[in-house]
């Protein structure tokens, strides 16, 4: 193919020499009937993302066969459903997959709804005057995938697992029904259900009329019914008076710096002096407040010690000396803990509940991407991007942090 391509930039050809001269001498380097068979054999569409990836799962046919195999045929594995088209892949690779010497199924005989329609020509093995059979390695690596996809979801399960469990097994047995109810003394679950819907629905009924002349009388501000779509809204309500008196109140509260705060909360629970040394045999000199809350504010707003340095008085050396040997994850717990308990001493402390007879608590985690790689960093592209980062895993009761935990991105 090369010298053809050498044709058309040989200077030794006169311009006005005929093509007809020019095709002679390329059937000369190739034969036409060659050429033709080159050209027919030339994929007709570019190979797509797809193309590629079946391609990469054809390397993997060993370690499927040897590997995958063997665990799917021991495994009992149960559906929700009475007919799963998955579970009848499973039975269909056990009988069809196990004889060495036979060729490929035909592509017609596979379980139906377990290939998609535009997957289909992925998993075909055409051979000419053959009937078009299935690629039994690519087949197989697509059911375990689906397999991996309902186990995780709950549409398969099984029996002998503690994760992969059916719900049903959670609960309990009809037997045993009666005796947790009666552990459980909740009035609603003793009568029937039928009973309990009798009195709720007259109680909802006049329940949504009352709800229907409020809302058209223009008391629920909060609500707003288009007439046209016959859609309920919710939109913003105005500030009241309250709000107004809760922005005056906090507007006469004087400014003070993040340091202040720091120092004014030391004073009164000694939560610095938590900041121990990681050695503190070979510590000669007691931590300076200033390098401590320096570092402790440059890491909260990961704003980092070099910038910390630029804008304040300390340096930078003393910085990442105390942030390696006094702020680590023991000691922040220590800390946090004096400053939890001595909010909770407070007299105001009860008011900032929802319910003053009853204390609510909450988890929740928050992501932060890790500025460095460590165990516990792991990928999570829904928050980190392309990046790696950890979880801290929160406790809240009545707005105070009780207990942080700090865990990977796929334990949360």
């Amino acid at each position: 193919m090369v010298r053809l391509v050498q044709l058309y930039i040989d200077d030794s050809l006169p311009d006005e020499l005929s093509f007809g001269k020019v095709r002679e001498q390329a059937f000369a380097i190739i034969p036409k009937e060659e050429l033709l068979t080159k050209i027919i054999k030339q994929p007709k569409k570019p190979l797509q993302e797809y193309d590629f990836y079946w391609q990469a799962i054809d390397t993997l046919k060993r370690g499927i066969k040897t590997n995958l195999r063997c665990l799917v045929e021991v495994l009992g594995f149960s559906s929700i459903t009475t007919h799963s088209a998955w579970l009848e892949a499973i039975e269909w690779i056990k009988a069809e997959f196990h004889k060495p010497q036979q060729l490929a199924p035909i592509i017609e005989e596979h379980p139906e709804d377990t290939i998609p329609v535009k997957l289909l020509r992925y998993f075909m093995v055409k051979e000419e005057g053959q009937p078009t059979r299935i690629n039994k390695a690519r087949y197989e690596f697509w059911v375990y995938r689906q397999l991996d996809r309902y186990l995780r979801s709950g549409g398969l399960f099984l029996e002998d697992s503690l994760q992969y469990r059916s719900l049903n097994q959670e609960l309990v047995s009809i037997e045993e029904q009666q005796d947790a109810i009666q552990q459980l003394n909740i009035p609603g679950l003793r009568a029937p259900i039928a009973e309990q819907l009798d009195v709720l629905l007259p109680e909802q009924h006049s329940l949504l009329l009352k709800f229907n002349k409020a809302l058209r009388k223009g008391k629920l501000k909060h609500l707003r019914y288009d007439e046209k779509n016959k859609i309920l809204h919710w939109q913003k309500v105005k500030v009241d008076k309250d709000e107004r008196l809760r922005q005056q109140f906090y507007s006469q509260l004087p400014l003070c710096d993040i340091t202040d705060v720091l120092r004014f909360v030391d004073k009164h629970c000694g939560f610095l002096s938590t900041f121990t040394h990681i050695q503190p045999k070979y510590a000669k000199q007691p931590a300076k407040k200033d390098s401590l809350m320096a570092t402790i504010i440059a890491q909260a707003m990961n704003n980092g010690n070099h910038n910390m340095s630029e804008i304040s008085d300390i340096p930078y050396s003393a910085l990442q000396d105390t942030l390696q040997s006094r702020v680590r994850l023991a000691t922040l717990k220590v800390a946090n803990d004096l400053i939890s308990n001595d909010i909770a001493k407070m007299s105001i402390f009860p008011y900032y509940s929802f319910d003053l007879e009853l204390l609510y608590g909450g988890v929740d985690g928050q992501k932060f991407v890790a500025a460095t790689p460590t165990i516990k960093a792991r990928a999570a592209k829904k928050y980190f991007g392309k990046g790696k980062g950890i979880v801290a895993y929160t406790l809240l009761a009545n707005h105070i942090p009780l207990q942080v935990e700090l865990i990977g991105a796929n334990e949360h």
